[in-house]
This record gives structure tokens, C-alpha cells and sequence, in this order.
């Protein structure tokens, strides 16, 4: 959990994600923080490295008297060719 800064970390692991049998990342569906990583951007980056989604580890939901809904998810990313 790098709060928001997903994408500054992964793009400084760029050299070892290919060694990376699996990466889990918590994915902000409503982003907490000004300028954190979004969803999409998140999808793109780890398509580009080669990563596709593999699992839903965790659901993080919005509570009904905030407007309910997803919040946060933690996604397990698998590389593409397995």
C-alpha cells in the first residue's frame, strides 16, 4: 500500500517486474488522494509490463451512508503468458 503512488513504485521496478511471478496492488476505484494512481492508468501500466489481472483478492467497499459503492480492490496480476 504506497497510498496513491502505485505507478511512481512500479515505474521504479521496471528492471524486476519481468522476474515477477505474480503482483499484488491495491487499486483505487475512488481515488483518497489528490494525484493518486487511477484505476485505468493502473490496467495500462501492468498491460504494458506485460501483466494481466488474475484475481480480486479483496474488496474495499464504500459504507451506504457515504453513497456505498467500490472503493478499493486489491488485484493480483499474473504475466500475460502464463
Amino acid at each position: 500500500d504506497t497510498q496513491g503512488t502505485e505507478l511512481d513504485v512500479l515505474r521504479g521496478a521496471t528492471g524486476l517486474l519481468p522476474r515477477c511471478a505474480g503482483v499484488l496492488l491495491e487499486a483505487a476505484v475512488l481515488p483518497s488522494y489528490s494525484g493518486a494512481t487511477r484505476l485505468p492508468d493502473l490496467l495500462d501500466f501492468m498491460e504494458e509490463s506485460g501483466f494481466v489481472p488474475f484475481d480480486v483478492v479483496d474488496v474495499l467497499r464504500t459504507p451506504p451512508e457515504q453513497g456505498a459503492g467500490l472503493r478499493e480492490l486489491d488485484l493480483l496480476f499474473a504475466p500475460a503468458e502464463s
